[in-house]
């Protein structure tokens, strides 16, 4: 029996217990709320996906819910009952292999899905052809609500049971109200470019099958060296719906490699897995706002630009032309659109290098008692926070961008005569950069149909007018500063952060260090840097007079060399000296040693 604490909200906890002559642990999982509102979906989801017998999941031991207490009033029929209930889940419990090697090898993985969405369906519904689950799940992690009714029709479930759904609990989850509105403006967008989302779907052979319907990077782990899943929401569906989280799993080329083995790529494969990536940005939305909301407006636009180009084009081609020109624009089109699921790419890169750098200097593992859940990652008897799925911070194509310009910055940084006093500024620097990013940022995005509207950025307030680095926005123009790289041409990732990162467009610390004033000097006379440049005057008291630091750098080089060889000299000699006068130490005493052991030696 579970303790009666009364619940504060919705509370979802996971406990290890060790069976001392047991042969493994368990996984105790309990919360407040019913087991028809958490834990039951989560258990059929594990009995589907192991009657499979492809991929490996924690076996279910036993589910249920108990009764903390009873209470209320009497009206005349006896006492209403308003019973609290705490709902359970009791699963094997499995510890993923030790990193780096607690990832699946990716063909491998790739294999073994391909092997579990080719499996016959453990429901008689799925298998004579109906799409749902036997009951509604829960997104672990989001705690946001799915429905599985059944149906024979996926596209009708995909619709009302899955993006409508979210929108219609958009309205009781958000605040924004403006953007509620401008969803279901968008998805109303979709439906019409889409004739209700059938050409979406035109010539491919949809059949439910066994869908863990969670996937990303925290649900996939390597245990005994078997692929192995948790925390599952699945439903029998469309295959391609299991990939709508890959933005944020770790699915690289040998994993499809390994996929596609047994499951070819449908035509209109990119175009769908915009609609099922749709969806996830939904759930997150419901369950962070902010801009899941923005990402999914952005998708939904990206969709309706590809078909309204498409009927376009077939309304207005020759029948000789228009084949070619189609063909063309539709692989414009899945170029375009290969850049928008890739946001797990440096996620993958990271986990690259860790995995090279554990390899190369491995380590023990050990276990830390009462500190794994079924992942290895709960503490014992402690509140599990799940989270959900946010991994994007910066995308990959941004994180290259801001690399590009910071290489520009430092560029000019070598040849620029105001190095010196720019060193002082810094931060003015930082913020003059950020404005005029976010001007050229907002100039660009607005040429760009399908991003939605930029709400305005927060920037860090400017320095007063009167300070000694005022000079930086007044002489802006004598600096020179560099220009922008280009931004991306078509649909793409690339958004800027809702604060611009200011440091990462100045030189790092490292670049700065590297080079003393000498070098600096050094490097504007090599670099044959004008040396009549009109210096302001608020440089003058932080650097000298630049125009002397070439001549004075190349004296002063000779003076620090000469030092080096004379120091090193020096040090020499004072080694020598002290390791000689440690030597006499240690003869006298040898000698003393050997006469005291003369002079107690026994006579013979």
């Amino acid at each position: 029996m579970f303790p009666p604490s009364p619940p504060q909200g919705v509370t979802v906890s996971v406990s290890i217990y060790t069976m001392e002559h047991g042969p493994h642990d368990f996984i105790v999982k309990t919360s407040t709320m019913t087991l028809e509102g958490h834990f039951l979906g989560e258990a059929l989801s594990l009995k589907a996906l192991k009657h499979t017998d492809t991929i490996k999941v924690p076996t279910v031991m036993h589910f249920g819910e108990e009764s903390l207490w009873h209470f209320g009033e009497d009206f005349g029929d006896g006492p209403v009952d308003m019973g609290i209930c705490r709902s359970f889940l009791i699963l094997e419990a499995l510890e993923k292999d030790p990193s780096p090697y607690d990832l699946p090898a990716p063909t491998i993985f790739g294999r073994r899905m391909a092997e579990l969405h080719s499996a016959a369906p453990r429901s008689v519904e799925a298998r004579e052809g109906q799409f749902g689950f036997p009951s509604d799940t829960t997104l672990s992690g989001s705690m946001v609500h799915q429905r599985n009714d059944w149906t024979y029709d996926w596209i009708h479930f995909f619709r009302f049971s899955r993006i409508e759904d979210q929108l219609e609990q958009a309205k009781f989850s958000n605040q924004n109200s403006l953007l509620d509105e401008g969803l279901l403006k968008e998805w109303e967008n979709v439906l019409e470019a889409t004739n209700n989302l059938l050409k979406l779907f035109e010539g491919v052979d949809v059949r439910p099958v066994t869908l863990h319907g969670n996937l990303w990077n925290a649900n996939i782990a390597s245990v005994g060296g078997w692929p192995t899943l948790f925390d599952p929401a699945s439903y029998y569906g469309h295959h391609e719906a299991e990939w709508g989280l890959k933005w944020c799993a770790d699915l690289g080329p040998d994993f499809w490699k390994g996929y596609r083995q047994l499951i070819p790529k449908d035509q209109g494969f990119e175009e769908r897995a915009i609609l099922y990536e749709i969806y996830h940005k939904l759930v997150q939305y419901n369950q962070h706002g902010g801009k899941f909301g923005n990402n999914a407006v952005e998708l939904m636009r990206l969709l309706v630009m590809t078909f309204t180009k498409r009927r376009e084009l077939r309304s207005s081609a020759n029948a000789s032309d228009g084949t070619h020109a189609l063909l063309g624009v539709a692989a414009s089109i899945r170029t375009n659109l290969s850049h928008v699921p890739s946001a797990a790419s440096r996620y993958r890169q990271r986990r690259s290098e860790r995995r090279r750098s554990m390899l190369e200097a491995p380590q023990t593992p050990r276990r830390v008692p009462g500190a794994s859940d079924s992942r290895g990652t709960v503490a014992q008897g402690g509140a599990i926070a799940a989270s959900a799925p946010q991994c994007e911070l910066v995308s990959s194509e941004t994180d290259a961008w801001l690399d590009a310009y910071r290489k520009r910055v430092e560029d000019w940084w070598l040849v620029t005569p105001y190095a010196e006093a720019l060193s002082t500024c810094a931060s003015a620097l930082g913020l003059h950069l950020a404005s005029r990013l976010e001007t050229a940022y907002r100039s660009w995005r607005a040429l760009q149909p399908w991003k939605a509207q930029l709400p305005q950025r927060k920037q860090p307030s400017a320095q007063r007018p009167d300070d000694e680095c005022s000079w930086i926005r007044d002489g802006a123009t004598q600096l020179e500063l560099p220009d922008l790289p280009p931004f991306p041409t078509g649909p793409s990732e690339f958004e800027l952060p809702a604060i611009i990162p200011i440091p990462r467009l100045l030189p790092t610390w490292q670049f700065l260090q590297s080079r003393s004033p000498q070098q600096r000097a050094y490097g504007i006379a090599a670099s044959g840097a004008p040396s009549n440049v009109a210096y302001p005057a608020e440089t003058r008291g932080l650097g000298g007079d630049f125009e002397a630091r070439p001549r004075e750098a190349l004296s002063s080089v000779a003076t620090l060399s000469l030092g080096a060889v004379m120091g090193m000299a020096l040090g020499g000699l004072l080694a020598v000296c002290i390791f000689r006068r440690s030597a006499r130490r240690h003869n006298v005493r040898l000698r003393q040693i050997s006469r005291a052991a003369i002079s107690h030696a026994p006579e013979s």
